[in-house]
Formats: C-alpha cells, structure tokens, sequence
C-alpha cells in the first residue's frame, strides 16, 4: 500500500492477550496505516466503563478473531522531514524555524525558548505530509 516505506512489525505477550507494534518513518500519517491495521485487532477497550470486549472480523462469511488484542501504529520523523516542515510552516508564519533536533527516538523540535504564533510545533504535528 505505500511503496518506498519499509516497516518494522513485533508482537509481544502479556498476561493479559498480545499486540503488535507497527513502526516506520517518515511516509504515510498514522490514521493511514491504521485504518489497515485495524482490520487485525482482536479487542476493543471501552475507558468509560474499563473493560476490554472481543473483537470479530468476518473472512469469507465466517466468523475469525485475530490473536492479537491491539495492532498499534507508530510513526516516526526523520530530521529531514521535520526539519523541512518546520521551515515551510515558519515561512508561513513569518517566524524564525525552531531547531531540529535528531535524537534516539526519532526526531524533535526544541521548544525550549522558542515562542511562535500559532505555536509552530502544534501546528507541525497537524500538518506534516502524509
């Protein structure tokens, strides 16, 4: 479904079922790949009332739930990508872009000192391409 992106996918057990981390960078926004991962999960949680309720598909007229509870999307920035956001919003703006920072995590921008209209680095995280 989105050529060029390479994903990584592990599961893990606990005592209480299983899920899957799904993880990439840069390419397409969460809520893409998550509206493909979640055909696969076995659970849904309701917070207001606290419980966990099995989740069933349907595959070829027949009834299936999938072994793990959760399958989950992460995303990951690469410097580049936020970097180059961050510069196409700030010129927007009129504003100074906020340094970009390339940590272990992925990448990030420093907010420490950096006060923009709009607030830069909100608007970053609803505009980034997907």
């Amino acid at each position: 479904k989105f050529p060029g992106i390479t994903f990584s996918v592990k599961s893990k057990t606990y005592s209480g079922g299983a899920s899957i981390d799904v993880r990439w960078t840069d390419g397409p926004i969460a809520k893409r790949v998550e509206a493909i991962t979640s055909r696969f999960t076995g659970a849904s949680f309701d917070g207001m009332t606290d419980l966990q309720s099995t989740q069933y598909h349907t595959v070829d007229g027949r009834p299936v739930r999938y072994g793990a509870n959760y399958v989950l999307p992460h995303r990951t920035m690469s410097a580049t990508l936020l970097r180059r956001a961050a510069e196409t919003i700030a010129r927007q703006y009129s504003v100074p872009a906020p340094e970009v920072i390339d940590g272990p995590g992925g990448a990030y921008i420093n907010r420490l000192n950096y006060q923009s209209p709009g607030d830069l680095a909100v608007q970053l995280a609803m505009t980034l391409p997907a």
